[in-house]
């Protein structure tokens, strides 16, 4: 039988490594440094072979029929975890069983896995722990689950279960499960054994759990969403943040507590250590590490899905046409470009020893990644290159900094943070107006305020991890944002990067119909508010509102005199960029989960490695974690009591037209290269809250 077995396991084995196979019986490898033959072998492939990977998803303890100490995990579900041993090898391990399954505890894991014994056998060792402060975490119960081969066996199943014994021995009489999902990851650096280096600030810990505390108050469902209860103040009280912004000293629902304010004033006093890098290898523990103890579990998917070798070429077409990269991708001759040397103009200074991250990206008339350009070396470097995947980390780094930058910068502190403040100095609670557009930016003021402590200053979260100096660096891009902002209609943007009629541009399929629903809801609200110009002219309020938003957003030609076609296009487009485009421009949730797609800090001595980065998973990890939540609030949901009129027609109409666009997105879906849910009705927010 074990012969059989060792059979089996080399013909799947030479299906995989092809040519290695040729030579596997000439070659040697020894047991040593827990890594095996099997393991040895995939080591020799190439860094871009797409390797077969289990991923634990979750565990579920399932306790009927068990014994009284087991159901006590039913009654204090928050005080148990789980840690796992596959083969014998610590991987990490689950967030506290917290999610009630009916009869059974569950918790998310978020766990990959590739087989790394020459046997059949792909054990996992399951110890259900409990936390006591102060003292070691004891083990109260175990399993062992065997998830079959991950190289191809037991391909057919998504779940594995085992009796759950305690302390003793004893079978509890409890079932533990594991589900898991097949999929693809990268070879590079996969099997990297050394723990990560971890002598990150001794505040970040403690930095990201006031954050998390600034957040906790999130919205979870529309019946947190509130009408407006503020007069309109004219002197509403503010505050400079920076050059060019100006934001109301708190938000108009709630604002930061005094213990809040005062603990992350007293964390800005610590400087950093400007040449603090610690570089992370461990693949497959890290990606455990991030998901469970980073996330805190409010992101358990991507609006999109899992991604399949998010490091692939592939993967290249889906960001710049399909995440991230879609705001930076313009047509050229012959295909597309996304132009991203601006991070290495002159006027933007990079600490000691980082590499600059400036870069061009060329795609051919299909989308396929042809060559990248690097911007600070002038080196071209094209697929099957020895720093091909090096230079891959820098073009994915650089664009999810310059999309990051215009999130915080265009989309809170500007297309959110103008029209919120207009709204609240101009136009009284009751005002129609006021009434039916507060719900888009509800708790706008309170993610701006956040920001003075959390995202601008030089010892906050990202001016410790971004690889820029402060002042000649990271507020130069900050100050280039807000200088060059001007009031723009989606149309013209992407017209404008010739990318209008591209068929796998996300923004200009998904993007487009959105905004035509928005752009028709908002008609038919002034509708609803005003019969024509002269009824406009009489309301004071909404003039100098509107006299405002010239000011502010810098509207010239026919858009600078207050009309009600202009109302309707002007706040057409803010609705549409607080809703979808701020959706789509914040859904970061695949880069958090996959640590080894972005490295803020690239060392220039490493470019020869695709590796990650402490500081940059600690920042986008937990920021994206906090900042989108697993529920919140959408505009498929019941918002009506919040509008002017219960019955608004607009509304009814709006409500519609997102049915139908959602069954549209899912029909491309069903038909199109990449699954993107940005725009979707189901999970495009409310407000621009978070």
């Amino acid at each position: 039988m074990l012969r059989w077995k060792a059979t089996a396991l080399a013909l799947g084995l030479a299906a995989l490594l092809g040519a290695l196979a040729a030579r596997s019986d000439t070659e040697t490898c020894t047991e040593s440094d827990n890594r095996s033959c099997a393991t040895q072998q995939l080591d020799r492939l190439p860094p871009e072979t797409l390797i077969p990977i289990k991923e634990i998803d979750w565990v579920t303890v399932e306790p009927a029929g068990a014994s009284k100490p087991v159901l006590r995990l039913l009654t204090h579900p928050n005080s148990y975890y789980v840690q796992f041993y596959h083969n014998g090898l610590y991987r990490g391990e689950s967030m506290a069983l917290g999610d009630a399954e009916g009869a059974s505890i569950a918790s998310m894991v978020r766990m990959p896995l590739v087989a790394k014994d020459k046997y059949e056998e792909n054990l996992v060792q399951c110890k259900i722990k409990r936390r006591i402060p102060f003292l070691p975490d004891p083990t109260v119960f175990s399993a062992e689950v065997d998830l079959g081969n991950a190289l191809g066996s037991h391909a057919e199943t998504d779940e594995a279960g085992a009796p759950v014994f305690d302390w003793w021995g004893a079978d509890s009489g409890a079932v533990l499960k594991l589900k898991f999902t097949e999929t693809e990851y990268v070879n590079e650096g996969l099997y990297e054994t050394k723990p990560p280096v971890i002598r990150a600030d001794a505040l970040y810990g403690f930095f990201m759990h006031m954050i998390s505390k600034n957040y906790d108050s999130f919205s979870k469902t529309i019946s947190d969403v509130k009408r407006p209860v503020e007069a309109a103040n004219p002197k509403l009280p503010e505050i400079k943040i920076m050059a060019g912004v100006v934001i109301p000293e708190r938000d108009e629902f709630v604002g930061l507590t005094f213990v809040q304010k005062l603990g992350l004033k007293a964390l800005l006093r610590f400087p950093e250590n400007p040449r603090r890098n610690n570089p992370v290898r461990d693949r497959m523990l890290l990606r455990n590490i991030i998901r469970t103890k980073k996330l805190l579990s409010n992101i358990k998917e991507p609006y999109e899905g899992r991604w399949v070798a998010p490091l692939s070429d592939e993967s290249m077409s889906r960001i710049f046409f399909s995440s991230f990269g879609m705001f930076v991708t313009e047509k050229v001759d012959g295909g597309y470009m996304a132009n991203m040397t601006y991070l290495n103009e002159t006027n933007i200074s990079y600490k000691e020893g980082f590499e600059p991250l400036g870069c061009t990206v060329y795609f051919d008339e299909d989308a396929n990644i042809t060559k990248i350009v690097d911007g600070a070396h002038g080196n071209t470097f094209v697929p099957g290159d020895l720093l091909w995947g090096w230079a891959k980390l820098k073009a994915r780094t650089a664009t999810f900094l310059l999309t990051s930058i215009e999130h915080l910068m265009q989309y809170h502190l500007l297309w959110g943070n103008i029209p919120a403040t207009a709204l609240r100095k101009f136009l009284p609670a009751e005002h129609e107006v006021r009434t039916a557009f507060t719900p888009h930016f509800f708790r706008t003021h309170l993610t701006c305020s956040s920001s003075q402590y959390t995202l601008v200053p030089e010892a906050g979260p990202l001016g410790r991890a971004l690889p820029f100096q402060h002042n000649s660096g990271y507020l130069k891009i900050l100050e280039h944002y807000v200088s060059t902002f001007k009031f723009k209609t989606y149309p013209e943007e992407l017209a404008e990067r010739g990318m209008e009629d591209c068929p796998f541009h996300v923004g200009a399929t998904d993007g487009f119909a959105l905004r035509d629903v928005m752009m028709t809801y908002v008609a038919g609200v002034f509708d609803e508010i005003y019969l024509d110009d002269a009824d406009v002219e009489k309301d004071e309020g909404i003039k100098r509102l509107y006299a405002d938003l010239v000011e502010k957003f810098k509207l010239s030609g026919s858009l600078s005199k207050v009309s009600l076609d202009n109302l309707k296009l002007v706040w057409g487009e803010v609705l549409f960029r607080v809703t979808g485009m701020h959706t789509a421009v914040g859904n970061a949730a695949v880069y958090a989960m996959e640590p080894f797609l972005v490295n803020f800090r690239m060392n220039t001595a490493d470019r020869r490695e695709v590796i990650g980065n402490w500081e940059t998973t600690t920042v986008v990890s937990a920021i994206t974690g906090k900042t989108i939540p697993n529920k919140y609030p959408t505009i498929s949901d019941d918002w009506s009591e919040l509008l002017h009129y219960r019955r608004s027609r607009a509304y009814r109409t709006l409500q519609a037209d997102l049915v139908e666009l959602g069954e549209e997105i899912e029909d491309r879906n069903g038909k199109r290269r990449f699954v993107n849910r940005d725009f979707h009705p189901n999970h495009t927010a409310i407000s621009i809250f978070s």
